[in-house]
């Protein structure tokens, strides 16, 4: 889960991009949705910006980051729910035994 503390240690690293896009994939890897993320990380947004803390890189880095999340921006920046954990079986493994096989199987 994300927490204000690792949010602003993201976007107060030298480079705030990176910082924050690092911390996502992250997030990304452990297997959780970007809908998760962007929960996490958009009630952190006021006190974020409030701070004082912020450069303007890392302002535009967090909006960036969740505009990223939500797919409001050009197709190539956008984040992706990572894959499925379990495999959905091929069609021919999941027909019931009774079931004929598909053509050319």
């Amino acid at each position: 889960m994300m927490t204000l503390a690792t949010a602003r240690a993201a976007l107060t690293e030298p480079d705030p991009f990176d910082g924050i896009d690092r911390l996502i994939r992250d997030e990304l890897t452990r297997g959780r949705t970007t809908r998760e993320v962007h929960d996490d990380l958009f009630p952190l947004v006021r006190d974020l910006r409030h701070s004082g803390e912020l450069s303007d890189d890392a302002d535009e880095a967090l909006l960036g980051a969740l505009d990223a999340l939500t797919g409001r921006c050009h197709p190539d920046c956008r984040y992706t729910d990572p894959a499925p954990s379990h495999p959905v079986p091929p069609l021919h493994q999941s027909l019931p035994s009774h079931a004929p096989a598909p053509e050319g199987v």
